[in-house]
């Protein structure tokens, strides 16, 4: 089998692509990015089709990866291939919401299958899996898993067992094995004896149920009123909550909130604007200070003092009324009125001071009032400007803020009452659902007993047909036992001949690859392969990537031999060769090009390949792809 053509329709960066392939070596030749892996995809979804991934895994799968980035491009294309003397010709769309697959055979263009399970027979029996293991290998994946080891086994033994390689032994085995289960199933000797248990079981559910009684509409009702009750509770809960948390936010945000006591605070402001009224009411109207009465007495009694020497100097000679002259002699008057004016004066001048003071005094209390009054208006009310409109603003805010604080409180003792009414509703609740759930209970055992009483009706009329063919079901099952332990006998000896066939193979092609460093492997049953040293076996994991990468592709060639002898089928290698050094790439092509019969796909970003292909005179086509 070869491929011939592809025709590429939308995929990935491709759209309106058609490619022709040679019989022999393809290298497919470009620099990152160019869509050899685009196109290495596209061969494989021609062949098997392509799955989308489900939940999350389908943003990052492959069908969402090579989706056509031309939105008009249809997803999808054409494949032509050549097997046993034909040309067939698949179609496919790839678009999960218009999925077709058309194969059609020759010039005539008869559509010969729309089913993958109609193409099997055409690719030669190679499915997805084996395909995957052994003819393509995706970039950096050289490595096989564990499911062409069970390919293997399988295929040798169906090989052995019909004489074709169409014979899925493990499926063989399996449905021998869900044959003889089935068939067991159905004798049931013990029918008759669980049927009387559970009669007797319903019975008593029924003897429980009639006791018990059934749900009644008030207690219901009764759930239901409570469940009412505490979601109404619960609202309001929420709500009070939120009211609380809404009051505590505007009380940290009021500006009063930083004062400690609010009571005290208040007090001093309205008694220092109380006080600074009264000043500024004084100044207003320009009065001066009022005298004392201290002032007063002192005043008149140094006007007395002044007055009466005043008059006995002037009637010093002679007295009114009396027409006497004054009593002391002159001299001694003179100094007794000039000290009584001068301490009148002087007492008068005292006097004067001491009001002085005490009126600066008293003006620098008012200033110091107003200062308060400004700043208190300044920090609460956002100006300092002391008027009546201001005082009543802070009044205001004083009530504001106790308003407040009150909510709160009101609130939070709310709050506490509602959380011990919801206590006690969701008490009274959980204790008539349990009332509930222990009656509707009853009730589901019940319905449950005349359910499984129906089915074990049936089952009894099954079971008596069953028992008349007892006899020939234990026929049945030896004629089974007899297949499964020929059919494992046979495959048993299988699995330990392949073995020594693949290693020999691998050994052979690891040789001519490395010029006879590595010539002797041992792969298990399960292909885990070690390498012969000395008398010592040496891990896989020992060797250098390079090595690893060329044992791998051993494997795959050596698997292809055994698994499809006589058949020549494309192999397919995308970047295989990035860890070969130049003699084991020179080695490994010429062997590919001497002992490997089949089509070769070479997807690469090197030149290397055809260099030593040309060297070799080994005949290839170049397809060279453009990054564009």
């Amino acid at each position: 089998m070869h491929l011939k053509d592809i025709h590429i329709s939308g995929f990935g960066k491709y759209s309106h692509k058609d490619m022709s392939f040679s019989e022999g070596i393809n290298i497919i030749y470009g620099e990152n990015g160019s869509g050899k892996s685009t196109l290495h995809a596209y061969l494989k979804s021609m062949l098997f089709g392509m799955e989308r991934g489900r939940g999350r895994a389908a943003g990052h799968d492959s069908y969402s990866r090579y989706y056509p980035w031309e939105g008009q491009a249809s997803y999808g294309g054409s494949l032509t291939l050549h097997t046993e003397g034909n040309d067939y010709r698949i179609e496919r769309c790839l678009d999960t919401k218009n999925r077709s697959l058309s194969v059609r055979k020759g010039e005539s263009g008869q559509i010969i299958a729309t089913e993958q399970e109609e193409l099997m027979p055409i690719l030669g029996h190679v499915s997805e899996e084996i395909y995957q293991n052994t003819i393509s290998i995706e970039q950096l994946k050289a490595a096989t898993d564990s499911s062409l080891s069970e390919s293997l086994k399988n295929r040798l033994s169906s090989i052995a067992l019909s004489g074709a390689s169409t014979l899925d032994v493990t499926k063989a085995l399996s449905s021998l094995k869900e044959q003889k289960k089935a068939l067991k199933q159905q004798i049931d000797g013990n029918a008759s004896h669980r049927y009387h248990e559970i009669l007797a079981k319903i019975s008593d559910i029924e003897v429980t149920i009639k006791e018990t009684g059934t749900p009644s509409e008030n207690r219901k009702g009764q759930v239901e009123e409570l469940e009412k009750r505490l979601e109404a509770e619960n609202c309001m809960r929420r709500k009070l909550e939120q009211e609380i948390e809404t009051t505590r936010k505007a009380i940290d945000e009021h500006s009063l909130s930083a004062v400690g006591d609010v009571d005290l605070y208040q007090e001093r402001l309205h008694d220092a604007y109380d006080a600074y009224r009264m000043a500024s009411g004084e100044r207003g109207k320009g009065k001066p200070r009022s005298p004392k009465v201290r002032d007063v007495l002192c005043g008149v009694f140094a006007a007395l003092v002044f007055l009466t020497l005043a008059l006995g100097s002037l009637f010093y000679e002679e007295l009114p009324f009396t027409n006497t002259p004054f009593p002391l002699p002159r001299l001694p008057f003179l100094i007794l009125f000039f000290i009584g004016v001068g301490s009148s004066f002087l007492f008068t001048i005292l006097l004067f001071v001491r009001s002085r003071k005490e009126d600066s005094a008293s003006l620098a209390m008012a200033a110091e009032t107003e200062q308060f009054i400004q700043n208190a208006y300044k920090a609460h009310l956002g100006s300092s400007e002391v008027t009546e409109s201001a005082r009543i603003a802070m009044k205001e805010k004083f009530a504001e803020y106790q308003n407040l604080l009150d909510t709160r409180k009101k609130n939070q003792n709310l709050l506490e009452e509602s959380l011990t009414t919801t206590a006690a509703l969701q008490e009274g609740l959980q204790a008539a659902m349990d009332e509930k759930n222990r009656l509707q209970k009853g009730v589901w055992e019940f319905e449950q007993a005349c359910k499984e009483l129906t089915e074990l009706e049936e089952e009894k009329q099954a079971l008596s047909r069953l028992m008349e063919y007892n006899e020939v079901l234990e026929e049945k099952i030896k004629a089974v036992t007899l297949a499964e332990e020929t059919i494992s006998s046979l495959s048993s000896k299988i699995h330990e001949t392949f073995s020594p066939l693949l290693n020999r193979q691998v050994s052979t092609i690891m040789s001519a690859i490395t010029d006879g460093v590595y010539d002797r492997f041992h792969i298990d049953e399960n292909l885990a392969v070690t390498m012969r040293n000395g008398g010592r076996s040496v891990s896989l994991d020992s060797l250098s990537r390079g090595t690893m990468e060329q044992v791998y592709l051993a494997l795959r060639l050596s698997a292809v031999k055994i698994l499809f002898p006589g058949q020549s089928l494309p192999i397919l290698l995308d970047d295989t060769f990035a860890y070969y050094d130049d003699t084991r790439l020179n080695n490994t092509l010429k062997y590919l090009a001497e002992s490997y019969h089949g089509q070769i796909f070479l997807f690469t970003s090197h030149k290397r390949e055809a260099a030593f292909l040309s060297r070799m005179n080994v005949p290839y086509q170049l397809l060279v792809l453009s990054g564009k």
